[in-house]
């Protein structure tokens, strides 16, 4: 696999759309929530904003916020940071 520092702005968001398609939709889907991708800082800051039953709920930003960091890091880069959106 290619290191994550070589990748383009462009490969590294097409990465973190198939990690979250494949891995973290499904794992938020069960309790009737949803993840999207906002933006990518830096290279290394993934904004995620929360859908349906994870908007305010407050696991979304403690334990849910979490397991999709640890998932991000496991899949693509150890040193990914997720976010929420700020509204």
């Amino acid at each position: 696999m290619q290191e994550w520092k070589e990748l383009s702005h462009e490969e590294k968001i097409a990465k973190i759309e198939q990690v979250i398609e494949e891995d973290v939709r499904p794992f938020v889907a069960r309790d009737g929530g949803g993840v999207r991708l906002v933006e990518l800082r830096g290279g290394d800051e993934v904004v995620i904003a929360y859908e349906g039953a994870c908007r305010g709920c407050f696991a979304a930003t403690t334990s849910t916020l979490a397991v999709i960091q640890e998932i991000l890091r496991d899949k693509l880069a150890s040193h990914v940071v997720v976010v929420p959106e700020e509204f």
